[in-house]
């Protein structure tokens, strides 16, 4: 069962110690339930702790990289769409020394990720994997190693500077979030992407990276996380199928679910038709 990437939602910062940062669902999201939301978080910080993660999520792992007066990070955070009315995810702005607005150099920014057909119990197939760079205009995120068919591999990257991201080799990954709107060349002055691919078979995933580029500005420091998302099983059929006439206007169908294969939620449709010919579900 392959994973779907469903969609992105827009980037929002705060250089302002104590402000609320909102992470938006991507635009027309129908929230259901075992859908996996990451928020791709980070910013220009004063240190290398990772910030406080907002309520009910999860820290998967964080990177950074060092250029000189502050560090630029990454962070990958994570939690299953609990269902129709899933808050809207914030977070305050540290006001630690890490991460306080000092001369509204230092912020905090990021955006929200939704997948879809991911297994509810093993979200993560494998340890993320981290890397950085000095300046350069191009890089390769390190590769991870899967354990299953059919994951998905998440590679985010931040960069300083407005470098409106993109690829130069893509090798299969797919830009879900880059470029100009996902880059700044005034608050915060940084630039982000996010990229994936999907990998029918389970191993290293060396020599299939993409080429991450700094089309705008560079060259400038990098810091990745490459993450890979575990899909589910496909859901088991339903047994036991009957149906029940009443008079000539009621049927009661009866089965019993299949396995769910961890995706969540299942969905069954009952077609009917008066005719056989014309079919309702």
């Amino acid at each position: 069962m392959a994973i779907s990437f469903i969609g992105a939602g827009t980037w929002a910062i705060s250089t302002t110690s104590g402000a609320t940062l909102s992470y938006a669902f991507p635009a027309a999201y129908t929230k259901t339930a075992g859908d996996l939301m990451i928020l791709v978080s980070g910013g220009w910080t004063g240190g290398t702790t990772a910030p406080t993660v907002p309520t009910n999520f999860t820290l998967r792992n964080f990177s950074y990289r060092t250029p000189g007066g502050g560090s630029i990070m990454v962070l990958h955070e994570w939690k299953l769409v609990a269902n129709t009315s899933e808050a809207t995810p914030t977070r305050t702005v540290p006001t630690n020394g890490n991460w306080s607005s000092s001369g509204n150099t230092w912020n905090l920014s990021g955006y929200m990720l939704i997948f879809r057909g991911v297994d509810v119990n093993t979200p993560f197939d494998a340890t993320e994997t981290i890397s950085n760079s000095t300046a350069a205009n191009t890089f390769v995120p390190s590769s991870i190693t899967t354990a299953t068919a059919n994951a998905l591999v998440l590679v985010s990257a931040i960069t300083g500077d407005n470098n409106q991201l993109n690829l130069s080799v893509a090798n299969s990954y797919l830009g879900r979030a880059n470029g100009v709107n996902y880059s700044s060349a005034t608050v915060g002055l940084e630039a982000f992407g996010s990229f994936t691919r999907t990998y029918t078979s389970a191993g290293s995933t060396s020599g299939t990276m993409p080429t991450i580029n700094q089309p705008n500005v560079g060259p400038d420091s990098w810091a990745t996380i490459t993450s890979a998302l575990r899909a589910a099983t496909a859901p088991g059929q339903p047994t036991g199928v009957s149906a029940t006439i009443t008079g000539s206007t009621t049927a009661t169908v009866n089965w019993t679910a299949g396995a769910t294969g961890n995706s969540g939620t299942v969905t069954y449709y009952v077609d009917y038709s008066t005719d056989q010919t014309n079919w309702t579900s």
